[in-house]
């Protein structure tokens, strides 16, 4: 099911047949009356034959009501509403009947048995290009990031927790990531990660980051110790890479100075950063690597800032300037290509004012989409 599809295209059909782009299909259906919280008036239930575009297949339609758009159910005033339209389609004839199903699912399994019947909805093949709430995500940058490092932490913690507990006799802490998923998708809802919440809700979330991320550091270091991946950092510790991605992969990366306790290995300080960097090479997908010494190819990799206020980085591979934050060179060394055309920027960070049709950090690409 869906609604508000476009907002300047109108979509042909409202009960279709579905195939996406990877092949797979499932039965749709777009309410005419266009909202997923009808106040169940006359105006919606007129709505839901009037603008129904499939009537030539199917005569019936999902009227979706109740109190916001947060799940609150059917209020007594409108139900009382639908009672009365329905006497009006009893008595005059005006509106379609109205029947009160059970669930959603209910609706759906009808359409199903009509189309098994022989009722064939029309298909339309690729991808559903709904036009409105284009240019969402404007807003609440502290939001978005901790959303993304999220998914990652989840994403790693998961993979090292289910090896440890086939490996070793950790348990796998079921509860503790359920619970943590729950609070990543309460945040994820529509409102909280487009930034259009008010202050208060961006407070809470700030608070339940950081404690989420500070419970999956705490799960990955348990998992990672029951593996036997690492030790705490002393003398004789021998740090390694562990790479949660499934293909093998080669990285400079940056560790903690106490990670590295007996210089055996390679430390490299730049542009001042007091930070220790180290060449993982090879490391293998969904394994672990020994973390490699003084290396040639990470050796030659150096960053100097030009006469003109210019930082150049550069290594065996790439070699990249940058100005004011942004590159406005980047050469392909080993072919001697350059990726960014003359004149232009690349990692530009561009603020434009939120200036919406309708709603703040929602509906804004009529402004700045080029």
């Amino acid at each position: 099911m869906s609604c508000w599809q476009n907002n300047i295209d109108t979509f042909p059909h409202s009960t279709f047949n579905w195939i996406s782009l990877d092949g797979s299909q499932v039965l749709c259906h777009m309410p005419p009356s266009e909202t997923y919280t009808a106040d169940a008036h006359f105006g919606d239930v007129k709505r839901s034959v009037s603008q129904h575009k499939s009537l030539d297949q199917d005569n019936t339609s999902l009227l979706v009501f109740g109190k916001g758009d947060g799940g609150g159910g059917p209020t007594m005033e409108q139900l009382e509403k639908l009672r009365r339209c329905r006497g009006i389609s009893d008595t005059v004839g005006l509106l379609p009947r109205v029947h009160l199903g059970n669930s959603v699912d209910e609706f759906f399994s009808n359409l199903e048995k009509k189309e098994l019947a022989g009722n064939k909805f029309v298909t339309w093949y690729g991808e559903l290009y709904l036009e409105f709430h284009r240019g969402t995500y404007t807003t609440q940058s502290k939001n978005k990031k901790g959303n993304r490092r999220s998914e990652v932490l989840m994403k790693d913690l998961e993979m090292l927790a289910a090896y440890a507990s086939v490996q070793t006799n950790y348990v796998y802490p079921k509860q503790e990531i359920d619970d943590m998923w729950e609070d990543i998708c309460l945040m994820q809802f529509h409102d909280c990660l487009p930034g259009s919440c008010i202050e208060m809700v961006y407070r809470d979330t700030d608070r339940m980051y950081a404690a989420l991320f500070k419970q999956g550091a705490r799960i990955i270091d348990e998992a990672s110790e029951a593996l036997g991946y690492f030790s705490k950092p002393g003398r004789d510790t021998v740090p390694r890479i562990v790479n949660t991605h499934p293909w093998p992969r080669t990285e400079v990366v940056k560790i903690p100075k106490d990670a590295i306790a007996n210089g055996e290995f390679y430390q490299q300080t730049i542009n001042g950063c007091d930070d220790t960097y180290i060449l993982a090479r090879d490391v293998p997908g969904t394994g672990v690597g020994i973390i490699c010494p003084a290396d040639a190819t990470f050796s030659c990799a150096t960053a100097r800032q030009e006469a003109n206020g210019w930082f150049v980085l550069q290594n065996n591979t790439i070699k990249a300037t940058i100005e004011g934050g942004a590159i406005i060179s980047l050469i392909f060394l080993p072919q001697g290509r350059e990726v960014i055309p003359e004149g232009k920027k690349a990692n530009q960070l561009v603020i434009y004012d939120d200036k919406p049709i309708y709603w703040q950090a929602w509906d804004v690409e009529v402004y700045h989409f080029e």
